[in-house]
């Protein structure tokens, strides 16, 4: 199994990926290969847990390709802006990457995600017809159903945060204004964030995880619109 590292444009900026190829007798000789595209949501980026997902599906004879979104990771951009819209531009953008990597079937791209970002799975698929399918683990679609229900206080600070472009933390306590904050979220998540895969060599030094600890919040409006289940 080899990994690649791979760079695609979006509108000027370089996003980075990892595109895990699997041995040829897995693939067969002739035989063109489906494509998994994945990502994390919000900042979490590539080096997040994403490789063991990726070598199973290699296992099986796919391509994978991971990768970061801008600002995040190893990608260019505005560091740490997250924007719903603009995460969904990069997904469309990997999506074109994947189909022209060679001996890849443009027909049989596949996206997938957890949380965030398999709510950014199901977007990018439900927005290109050409997707043959999704794959997303508990996917965030519904910031009104499923967000954790914090103290009128702290969902006002985080209200007004937005409002005003603040940057917010990406993880927090629940009585802290975070994008994430129900109790016990933050453990978990860096748990998360701190398994990797140790069965394809690491191309360069590894570091349990590149994400910065705020990020820059797009307005309540545009936030709440993305996250509406519209999707479904």
């Amino acid at each position: 199994m080899d990994r690649i590292e791979v760079q695609f444009d979006v509108a000027g900026a370089a996003c980075a990926g990892w595109v895990y190829e699997p041995e040829q007798e897995r693939a067969g000789p002739a035989q063109r290969r489906p494509v998994v595209v994945m990502a994390h949501g919000l900042s979490g980026t590539r080096r997040d847990g994403l490789g063991p997902f990726a070598e199973r599906f290699a296992g099986i004879g796919a391509v994978a390709l991971v990768f970061d979104h801008r600002g995040f990771g190893d990608s260019a951009g505005t560091p740490d802006l997250f924007h719903p819209a603009r995460q969904l531009e990069d997904w469309r953008s990997a999506i074109a990457c994947a189909r022209g990597l060679p001996g890849v079937d443009p027909a049989r791209v596949v996206t997938f995600g957890s949380s965030m970002g398999g709510g950014n799975a199901l977007a990018a698929a439900a927005g290109d017809r050409r997707v043959a399918a999704a794959i997303s683990q508990v996917p965030f679609l519904d910031i009104i159903r499923q967000a954790h229900r914090a103290a009128p206080r702290t969902t006002a600070k985080m209200a007004l945060a937005a409002i005003r472009g603040r940057p917010l933390p990406a993880v927090g306590q629940p009585h802290e204004a975070a994008f994430i904050n129900a109790p016990d979220s933050e453990a978990g998540w860096r748990h998360a964030i701190t398994s990797t895969s140790t069965t394809v060599p690491v191309t360069r030094p590894w570091s349990p995880t590149s994400w910065s600890s705020s990020n820059a919040t797009s307005s309540v409006d545009e936030w709440s619109q993305k996250m509406s289940g519209n999707y479904s």
